[in-house]
């Protein structure tokens, strides 16, 4: 085969590869929501919740995270899966000896197939800090 040949192949290869990249990457993408009550009581910090989003494969066992915001970095406390309806509650201690000065919910992205496409659910987190005193 000749070497103009197999450059042409290629090339046409290289740009057919390019425009089609972006089409086959590209997944419909919902949004998440979520309803925090928080409590902190001495190192222990208690959240509960619901996941909300239009898709309802957005919030069926879903991911959530309950993190303990301390004056020497952020810990992980608890994880927990939302129910058939969104629910979620979870609470754990800090490790170091601080008294947390805050709690933060995160739900992180997430990634579920229907027919053969990919579907992603956003990720979102709430934060709330509390002043010293």
């Amino acid at each position: 085969m000749p070497l103009r040949r197999i450059l042409t192949i290629a090339v046409a290869g290289a740009v057919l590869g390019g425009w089609a990249t972006p089409v086959v990457a590209r997944a419909s993408s919902y949004p998440t929501d979520v309803g925090v009550n928080i409590a902190i009581i001495g190192r222990g910090v208690y959240a509960e919740g619901q996941v909300f989003s239009p898709k309802r494969a957005c919030v069926v066992g879903r991911k959530v995270l309950i993190i303990a915001i301390t004056p020497n970095g952020n810990q992980i406390v608890d994880i927990d899966y939302a129910s058939d309806n969104g629910f979620y509650g979870g609470t754990g201690r800090a490790e170091d000896a601080s008294r947390p000065t805050g709690v933060k919910v995160k739900v992180p992205r997430t990634v579920f197939v229907r027919h053969g496409h990919r579907h992603a659910c956003r990720r979102v987190a709430y934060a709330l800090h509390i002043p010293p005193g």
